[in-house]
């Protein structure tokens, strides 16, 4: 497999019964989905720092036209995770172990300042909507191994828990620092990185910061901010550090041995 990405034309070909032209799918919608299918084989080290894309082979590998690649390739270029190469129509990949470093960095720094102001200003109201997040994320974690749709929902939740808890810092300014780096919020592949001793850990932060807050201590409830996504940040590290070589299946295939190894008594 071509730079350890797939095809992002997922449509079986139409039976001979069917009519002989086909409802287009928006270019906006190819683009997208060409832009994360390479954003994930870049977080899931299937291309290796180093490794130059070039348009026409994604294009042909990917199964579109040159279009939607290149306008994938300059929204990389764009958020640091690639080098433009001159004179060429095509990326070098960046080290994204680095990016990831820095942005967890930066959201210890902010999201620990918006809990230790949101420690003050968060409603009761709000912290109900808190704590109802967490505890879905926590079924969900004791739950049965999720497929794609599950994980992505269960990321989504996690996400959505982390900016109520800057909203509700009644900063603006704070939370729209945040929320520009929301492309680098937990994912169905970030999840992918975590076995079951990892997310019952940082949903029992999660249930530590809840604690803090209701305690209106905005003190501890930025340290424990800071210490979770530190936390976050090691195991994405462990898992995708070295190991440039990793298979597209190796991810997937550690978290269910952590799983299963959480079961033996």
């Amino acid at each position: 497999m071509v730079y350890g990405i797939q095809s992002v034309r997922a449509d079986p070909p139409e039976p001979p019964e069917a009519p002989a032209v086909r409802r287009l799918e928006p270019v906006a919608t190819v683009t997208k989905r060409t832009y994360w299918e390479l954003r994930r084989a870049l977080l899931h080290r299937a291309i290796r720092p180093g490794e130059r894309l070039l348009e026409a082979r994604l294009a042909q590998q990917l199964g579109v036209s040159r279009t939607p690649v290149r306008e994938a390739l300059a929204r990389l270029v764009a958020e640091g995770l690639a080098d433009q190469i001159p004179d060429s129509r095509g990326v070098i990949v960046r080290d994204i172990q680095q990016e990831l470093e820095d942005i967890y960095g930066l959201r210890q720094v902010l999201e620990g300042y918006a809990a230790r102001l949101a420690a003050a200003r968060i409603t009761t109201e709000e912290l109900s909507g808190v704590e109802q997040l967490s505890n879905e994320i926590g079924a969900r974690i004791r739950g049965a191994e999720e497929n794609e749709a599950e994980l992505q929902a269960h990321a989504e939740l996690t996400n959505s828990f982390h900016l109520r808890i800057a909203e509700a810092s009644r900063s603006p300014r704070l939370v729209h620092l945040i929320s520009n780096y929301r492309d680098y919020f937990l994912s169905s592949d970030f999840l992918r990185l975590y076995g079951r001793d990892d997310l019952q850990k940082l949903q029992g932060q999660h249930e530590a910061i809840i604690a803090a807050l209701r305690a209106r201590d905005g003190k501890l409830a930025e340290q424990l901010v800071r210490e979770h996504f530190a936390d976050a940040a090691a195991i994405i590290r462990g898992h995708a550090g070295p190991a440039h070589g990793r298979s597209e299946n190796a991810a997937p295939e550690s978290r269910a041995k952590a799983r299963a190894r959480s079961r033996k008594p």
